[in-house]
């Protein structure tokens, strides 16, 4: 079976330019229970809390325990602050400037100051925040839910299905994934203290802006090429419309604005001809069958499933996921 990952996330161990290894920056203040695994080879050893610097090697899996923190400055002018109970891979691919930090539990505190020229992801098992400058902070707070704050600067939020989020300066978004019902499904929560709305992007055929002190649920069952359901449901406690637009983003085909308590179906035929259903439901996610195809969608272990394939991805063959814990 073949997954599709986007080019600007491969995973550091496939390609020939990353070096395992290679130190790639070191830890600073150090404080409480800090342990590190190199490589993803044998057992976590603890770090010397106090101690002034630690290096840090691509690859490196760091974890932090209880009433524990440090910082990890990577050579390429980047800073993570990791939290208490945080658990993170480095990965580094220098030919294409390219940064991933895998975030499997806990928060960061992530600074971009020295890099404009590298692409900075954080890769968690529900989405990837793609950094565009300043500072941000990502936390997982479980398997499927993620918050993030965009304290300076723009960021972008790619859920596994093909969904993006954009936030500006000062916004934050919490993306909730139940995954022992349908990956395809998350809820966004744009908090009430939001300057503007939040834009939600699908597979560049739908459009969508969440206003602050909104929830709205996503369902993402079009697959390109083949056609499907886009559902929007928005919250019957939300006090702000959801306006949804259908099409190109400089010429809209149809836009609707979601009443709170409104469900919007949107489907899609093979060759993207398009019908909106509207009818009023609540935020219990349903299942939607999606049309058979070779290479349905999985989990295999530890692996963060993959959007749909939009233009400009590649296909790689599958690896086995690093063990972590």
């Amino acid at each position: 079976m073949r997954h599709w990952f986007a080019a600007a996330v491969l995973p550091i161990a496939l390609a020939a330019a990353a070096r395992a290894g290679e130190q790639v920056g070191q830890a600073t203040n150090i404080k409480g229970s800090v342990l590190v695994k190199h490589d993803s080879a044998g057992d976590f050893v603890p770090t010397e809390s106090g101690a002034d610097a630690a290096p840090v090697y691509n690859l490196d899996a760091w974890r932090t325990e209880k009433e524990s923190s440090c910082e990890i400055f990577l050579d390429n002018g980047s800073i993570f602050v990791l939290q208490p109970e945080t658990l993170v891979v480095v990965r580094i691919d220098e030919p294409r400037r390219l940064l991933s930090l895998e975030l499997r539990e806990g928060s960061v505190k992530a600074i971009t100051i020295n890099s404009p020229d590298y692409q900075t992801n954080i890769l968690t098992p529900s989405a990837f925040v793609t950094q565009r400058g300043g500072i941000f902070i990502n936390r997982v707070q479980s398997e499927g839910h993620l918050r993030v704050e965009a304290q300076q600067g723009e960021l972008s939020i790619v859920h596994n299905y093909g969904t993006t989020l954009t936030l500006g300066q000062g916004q934050t978004a919490e993306l909730v994934t139940d995954f022992t019902v349908d990956r395809r499904v998350f809820t966004v929560l744009a908090p009430a203290e939001n300057t503007g709305g939040i834009l939600a992007r699908i597979l560049d055929r739908v459009s969508v802006q969440l206003p602050a002190g909104t929830t709205t649920s996503i369902e993402n069952a079009l697959v390109p090429g083949e056609g499907g359901e886009i559902v929007i449901q928005a919250s019957a406690d939300n006090r702000e419309m959801v306006k949804i637009e259908v099409g190109d983003r400089q010429a809209p085909m149809m836009s609707h604005d979601t009443q709170p308590g409104e469900r919007v179906i949107i489907r899609f035929t093979k060759d993207l001809e398009t019908d909106i259903q509207v009818d009023v439901g609540d935020l219990t996610p349903r299942r939607i069958p999606i049309p058979e195809r070779d290479d349905p969608f999985e989990n295999p272990g530890d692996i963060i499933p993959p959007p749909p394939p939009p233009p400009g991805f590649v296909i790689i063959p599958d690896e086995p996921a690093s063990p972590i814990d």
